[in-house]
C-alpha cells in the first residue's frame, strides 16, 4: 500500500513538473510574433548600419528591450550614440540616462549631464529637462545649483512631465530658489493629480494627493480658490525640438 502511495506521489510530481516546464514554452502565436520581430529587427539593422537615423533609434530600442534580438545594453548604447551624434534629442536623452545609470556604458555623471543638456536645451526633450534638473538639484555631474534645477524642472513641468509637475509643487512649498508660495504649490500639485501614478513611478513619495491634503489644511478658502483657478487656466506647452550637430546650424527635427 505504501509503495502504491509513493508511486502515485512520484507520478503526480512528474506531471506537475511537466506542466510547469511546458507552460513556459511559447505558443504557436507567440512563435509567429517572435519571428516577425526578429525579421523586423534584421531589416531595420541593415538600414541603421546604412546611416538611417530613425532606424538607429529603433535598433537601439530593440537591443535595450530585447525585441527581436537578445538584450544587449552595450549595443543599445552604440546605436543611441550614433543617433545622438546626428542630433536626435531622444537618443541624446537615452544615452545620458545610460551614462547616469551605468547601463551598457561606464557610469559617468558628467557625460550624462552633457547629453541631457543637449537634449533638454536645443532638443526640448522634457525627460532630459527633468533629468538635468535632478542632477543640478543633487550636484551630480554638475555644480549643485537650485536655481538651475528649478529652471529645468519648470521647463519639463510646462510640457506636462508628471514628476516635474509634482516637483514644482514642492519647489514652491519649500522655497527652493523661489519665494514660498502656497497658491503656486497647490496649483502644481493639482496639475500633478491626474498623472499621480506616473509621478509616483519615479518616486513613491511624489504623491500629489497627500501633498494637497496637508497643504489644504494650512490654506484659507480664498487661497484654495485662487490656486484651483490658476490650475484650470494652465495649458501644457510643447517645445519645438531642433537638431544640434557640432559645426552645423540648428535644424528642425522632422516629426
Amino acid at each position: 500500500m505504501k509503495r502504491i502511495f509513493f508511486s502515485t506521489l512520484v507520478a503526480t510530481g512528474l506531471i506537475v513538473v511537466a506542466v510547469w516546464y511546458f507552460s513556459d514554452a511559447p505558443t504557436p502565436k507567440e512563435e509567429i510574433i517572435r519571428a516577425r520581430q526578429a525579421a523586423r529587427f534584421q531589416s531595420t539593422l541593415i538600414k541603421a548600419r546604412g546611416g538611417d537615423v530613425a532606424a538607429q533609434l529603433a535598433v537601439a530600442g530593440y537591443y535595450k528591450d530585447g525585441i527581436g534580438v537578445k538584450k544587449n545594453q552595450a549595443l543599445a548604447g552604440d546605436f543611441y550614440r550614433r543617433a545622438a551624434r546626428r542630433g536626435r534629442p531622444v537618443a541624446q536623452y537615452e544615452l545620458g540616462r545610460m551614462y547616469e545609470t551605468g547601463s551598457g556604458v561606464g557610469a559617468d555623471s558628467i557625460k550624462a549631464a552633457e547629453w541631457y543638456r543637449l537634449a533638454a536645451g536645443i532638443g526640448g526633450n522634457r525627460d532630459a529637462q527633468y533629468a538635468l534638473g535632478r542632477l543640478y538639484f543633487t550636484g551630480r555631474g554638475v555644480v549643485n545649483n537650485y536655481a538651475a534645477a528649478v529652471k529645468w524642472f519648470r521647463k519639463a513641468a510646462n510640457q506636462g512631465h508628471p514628476a516635474a509637475l509634482y516637483i514644482m509643487g514642492a519647489v514652491y512649498l519649500e522655497g527652493w530658489s523661489v519665494n514660498v508660495d502656497p497658491i503656486e504649490a497647490y496649483k502644481w500639485f493639482t496639475l500633478a493629480l491626474p498623472v499621480a501614478d506616473q509621478a509616483m513611478a519615479f518616486d513613491r513619495s511624489y504623491d500629489p494627493a497627500r501633498a494637497l491634503r496637508r497643504l489644504k489644511a494650512k490654506m484659507n478658502k480664498f487661497q484654495i480658490g485662487r490656486a484651483e483657478e490658476k490650475a484650470a487656466l494652465w495649458k501644457p506647452r510643447t517645445e519645438k525640438p531642433a537638431i544640434a550637430i557640432p559645426g552645423r546650424r540648428l535644424l528642425p527635427v522632422r516629426q
